[in-house]
């Protein structure tokens, strides 16, 4: 595990360095739209939504972005000619998507704390302590689907991207980049459609205290897909994958 941490500075620089480009952009972001809504007498009544939905922007952007950076990163002689196995390389370049994520996320959720407070004023702690204490147990419930569903979207798209080449070395593909890109955004798509629509209804069933499993039955899913893809990527990396420049 140690040496899979250890990973390349330069690898971790990479990543740290994208999701900064776009804690700056969020950032920016809302200080655009709070600036614009000192302006308008009805801002309060929107404001709260266009500053969730600019947060749900940078979390998904964030997930895009460190996908197209991994098959950058798996491909790139760079990396790939590094003293350090396929397999080695392939878990270092997920623990630092989980790493970087994990801190554009928290980055992303303050800042998003802090213009609501511009907004609500002291009544979002207030709102934000009684969903806490009132479900406590969702909260994680969701947080777990949440972060299975990412490393999902991260293990598929690199499987997909891995499948991709190998079948590009011997039927050419034209215009395989904007395909590899249409599959990617469709599986993401998919994924999070699906996590979003099991977490509404584990949150139904946990109001109306109806007895279910729909919350093992998703992190099953997911963990099966997980170890999958995961298996097929390493397979491929180590066998089929070329390195670019």
């Amino acid at each position: 595990m140690s040496s899979v941490l250890g990973i390349t500075k330069d690898l971790m620089r990479d990543k740290f360095k994208l999701v900064n480009k776009l804690l700056l952009l969020n950032f920016v972001e809302l200080t655009i739209i709070l600036a614009t809504g000192i302006l308008h007498q009805k801002w309060i009544s929107y404001g709260e939504g266009l500053l969730i939905e600019s947060s749900c922007l940078m979390y998904f952007l964030g997930l895009i972005l460190l996908i197209n950076n991994s098959q950058k990163v798996l491909n790139s002689n760079r990396y790939r000619l590094l003293p350090i196995s396929e397999l080695k390389l392939y878990f270092s370049d997920l623990v630092g998507n989980c790493l970087s994520y994990l801190y554009m996320t928290v980055i992303t959720t303050i800042f998003f704390v802090l213009a609501s407070y511009t907004v609500m004023g002291k009544d979002i702690f207030l709102h934000f302590k009684i969903m806490f204490e009132d479900q406590k147990a969702l909260w994680i419930q969701n947080l777990v689907i949440s972060g299975l569903a990412v490393i999902l979207i991260w293990t598929g798209s690199s499987m997909i991207h891995l499948l991709m080449n190998y079948f590009g070395d011997f039927l050419k593909f034209k215009r395989q980049a904007i395909i590899l890109k249409v599959i990617t955004f469709g599986l993401a798509s998919i994924i999070i459609f699906y996590t979003l629509t099991r977490m509404s209804l584990i949150g139904m069933n946990f109001y109306i205290e109806t007895p279910n499993h729909v919350f093992e039955k998703v992190c099953l899913i997911d963990t099966l897909g997980i170890f999958l893809s995961i298996g097929i990527g390493n397979f491929l990396l180590k066998n089929y994958s070329e390195t670019t420049c």
